[in-house]
């Protein structure tokens, strides 16, 4: 069951969508934030348009996060390929936009 906060976002996305608008997501290297959006956005889309199974969302979310092309990015920018979350900021996340166990702990930028 979706909470308040979550049926608000889906509804901002979905509107978006219709409306074939955008929104921008981004930190101070492109790596970090802007990677769960575009990870989360990306699991979202399969989601929809390809019936991935409600079930599967977190495992192909978590597989993006973890073996896709964001820590790549993470490793050019930084040289680590891991995101650069601390607890605080890990705790203030919304649960969608945190990164999987292991994929975190690089150097803070």
């Amino acid at each position: 069951i979706l909470g308040f906060t979550d049926y608000k976002q889906w509804y901002q996305r979905r509107v978006r969508g219709l409306m074939s608008g955008s929104r921008v997501t981004s930190c101070k290297s492109a790596k970090d934030r802007t990677a769960m959006s575009v990870t989360y956005d990306s699991v979202s889309v399969l989601s929809r348009e390809h019936c991935l199974v409600a079930s599967g969302f977190n495992n192909a979310l978590s597989a993006l996060r973890s073996h896709g092309v964001r820590p790549l990015n993470c490793k050019k920018n930084t040289g680590s390929g891991k995101y650069a979350f601390n607890g605080f900021q890990l705790k203030i996340l919304p649960k969608e936009y945190r990164p999987p166990i292991g994929s975190y702990g690089g150097k803070i930028t």
